[in-house]
Order: C-alpha cells, then sequence, then structure tokens
C-alpha cells in the first residue's frame, strides 16, 4: 500500500507536502500560491492527502526548553523475556508516560529505544528506577544524555517521481 501511495503522488502533490512540512500555519491561499495552483484545486488536493493519510495530523512543535523540559536521555531497554506478555506490559507502560515522547522496538541486542524528556535529574533518576527498573518485565535499561542536538526535523524525505 505504501508503494501505491507514493506512486500517486505527482509534482504538486510533492510541493504540497514539502511546504505543509515547513509550515502549516498558512492560509490555503498562501499555499496554492506558493505550490503555483488555484485554491479550489489546491484544497482539494490537501482533502485528498488527508483522506488518504499522507497527511495524519497538523501540530505545534514546542521548544522543549521553553517549557522546562531540560534533560533529553536516550534509554535502551532490554526486556526479561521476549513473550508477548512482556511486550505488551512494557509497551502500555510507554503509553502511559507523557515524560516518554519516543519509542522504537529494536532489533539487536536492546528491545526498545525510549527518548525522555524531564525537567531535571531527579526527575529521571526518579522515572528510572522507581518506575521503569519497578517494571517486572525489564532486565536492564542503559542510558545516554543528550549533549547537543546536530540535526533535528519532522519534515520526512519525499521521493523525486
Amino acid at each position: 500500500m505504501r508503494n501505491i501511495i507514493s506512486l500517486e503522488l505527482d509534482t504538486h502533490d510533492r510541493a504540497i507536502l514539502e511546504a505543509l512540512q515547513q509550515d502549516t500555519s498558512q492560509s490555503m491561499a498562501e499555499l496554492a500560491d506558493q505550490i503555483g495552483l488555484s485554491l479550489s484545486p489546491c484544497w482539494r488536493r490537501v482533502r485528498r492527502l488527508k483522506e488518504m493519510g499522507v497527511i495524519q495530523a497538523e501540530v505545534a512543535l514546542l521548544d522543549r526548553h521553553a517549557v522546562g523540559l531540560e534533560i533529553d536521555a536516550v534509554a535502551n531497554v532490554s526486556l526479561r523475556h521476549q513473550d508477548h506478555n512482556d511486550r505488551e506490559t512494557f509497551q502500555h507502560w510507554v503509553e502511559s508516560r507523557s515524560e516518554i515522547v519516543e519509542c522504537l522496538s529494536l532489533s539487536g541486542e536492546r528491545d526498545y529505544l525510549v527518548r525522555i524528556l524531564v525537567h531535571d535529574l531527579p526527575s529521571y533518576e526518579h522515572l528510572l528506577t522507581s518506575e521503569l527498573l519497578a517494571l517486572p518485565c525489564v532486565a536492564s535499561v542503559s542510558t545516554s544524555f543528550v549533549l547537543k542536538e546536530i540535526k533535528k526535523t519532522t519534515a520526512l524525505p519525499l521521493p523525486t517521481e
């Protein structure tokens, strides 16, 4: 299905997606002007992209420092057992935690990569020792702290034809 969607994207669709990935706050008229379409066809294309599921949501991206989230931690988590119950228990716990902004299931030595944003080190230490390591399904956690963001983007690379 994903290949079908990418094949249906023409030059105008890709231009719309590129523009919206940079700024969704512009008006439909501004977007149409930017990509060289009149208003109605641009609006129809955006609506179609939403209906196809290509555009999933429009959100505001916040500066984590501005809201007091000074600690950005990346935790590699290994589970005790590779069974359905442990995976489900861990995933439900992750979904319930607002501090966890990203969680990826991995192949290799570790089972999950978890990105955690908190106010300070004591907050991270509490989350780690009192909650994450207290889960019976968790065998080990290895944490790295982000020192500097070299590149951060929410924009996806789009196919060029």
